[in-house]
């Protein structure tokens, strides 16, 4: 996987749901991520707010920020089974692609 192309994917909003129907918004909830996956999320959150946030102080957020910026909306891609990470800024949609291998859903059951 090339780090360089995981910056952030900018995919509009109209576009999310356009296409052969592959995309299956799923909730935060019921997803668990890789430790590889948390650094994709990281670098992609700074970059971002690097370009589009002037004035963020992006190095100092924790993982659990970072991921909580890329929480508006989650895609599963049944064509690929990747997930896709989205954020809103400004008037953008920022999708970021976790691999199938660095995310899964969580098992279901009742915590007693």
């Amino acid at each position: 996987m090339n780090l360089q192309n995981l910056h952030g994917r900018v995919i509009p909003k109209s576009g999310l749901n356009q296409g052969n129907g592959a995309l299956h918004e799923i909730d935060f909830e019921d997803v668990s991520i890789s430790a590889k996956a948390v650094t994709i999320i990281r670098r992609a959150v700074r970059t971002v707010m690097e370009q589009h946030m002037p004035g963020s102080r992006p190095e100092g957020m924790t993982a659990a920020q970072a991921i909580a910026m890329f929480l508006d909306r989650l895609y599963w891609d049944s064509a690929n089974g990747g997930l896709l990470m989205c954020m809103e800024v400004a008037d953008k949609t920022f999708c970021l692609p976790i691999p199938k291998e660095h995310w899964s859903i969580r098992p279901t059951g009742l915590v007693q």
